[in-house]
């Protein structure tokens, strides 16, 4: 299973890698935005940006709360 890509990340405006979801940010979207499936969904990698994204939508994104900072 590929663990980073290189897509468009919408609040970054630029090409950024992208890592899958940890556990809580999963069960973070689940909670919050009805995603039953986060399989797909990855997250900004770039510092400071929270931006997670469905792979194949650019436009299915969210911005998870302070908190869920990149270690």
């Amino acid at each position: 299973m590929t663990t980073e890509v290189k897509r468009h990340c919408p609040t970054c405006k630029s090409e950024e890698q992208h890592r899958h979801v940890t556990p809580k940010e999963s069960h973070w979207l689940r909670t919050e935005h009805d995603v039953t499936f986060t399989n797909d969904w990855w997250r900004c990698k770039r510092e400071g940006c929270r931006t997670i994204r469905y792979y194949h939508a650019e436009s299915q994104n969210h911005q998870l709360p302070e908190g869920f900072d990149d270690d």
